[in-house]
């Protein structure tokens, strides 16, 4: 399961929605205009733009992945073209608080993977990371907005 999978099954779940999702690659002649045009109009300058179609809360929503500035990003968009969550995919160091929490918990780790992600809808920050731990292996864990951990709750999610 690829962490993109794992991120949105913690993040619907912790937020309480019910997600029901296949990751489908699409070449970019095969995303509506609106949404292609929308992207580029919001992200001048993104490059190497991948698009992936999911199922999400019951619709189809379309998927940019892309980098932007040097940083890789991703944009979830409804059918109408209007992006419904915005994630960046941070290189490097994780804030010093996520480290502490970690390291007191699961001991020493690498870093995997850190992401945050708004809903823009209500402007609200999440953050998930995949860490390697010698003891536990490989976590996926997340975090409120004010990096306070979220207990995952149980959903139906399937993307596979």
């Amino acid at each position: 399961m690829s962490f993109k999978s794992i991120f949105l099954i913690l993040f619907f779940a912790c937020s309480g929605v019910t997600v029901f999702s296949q990751e489908v690659a699409l070449s970019e002649d095969e995303v509506p205009p609106h949404i292609v045009a929308r992207h580029y109009a919001d992200h001048q300058g993104s490059l190497s733009v991948s698009w992936q179609q999911i199922e999400m809360e019951g619709a189809n929503r379309f998927v940019a992945a892309y980098a932007e500035d040097k940083v890789r990003r991703e944009t979830i968009y409804n059918k109408s073209g209007r992006p419904l969550f915005e994630s960046t995919i941070h290189e490097g160091d994780l804030p010093v608080m996520l480290s502490y929490y970690i390291e007191d918990r699961f001991g020493k780790f690498r870093l995997v993977e850190f992401k945050s992600t708004k809903d823009l809808s209500n402007e609200i920050m999440r953050y998930t990371l995949v860490v390697k731990a010698k003891e536990y292996g490989e976590l996926n864990l997340a975090f409120d907005n004010e990096m306070n951990p979220i207990e995952s709750r149980a959903a139906l999610v399937s993307y596979e």
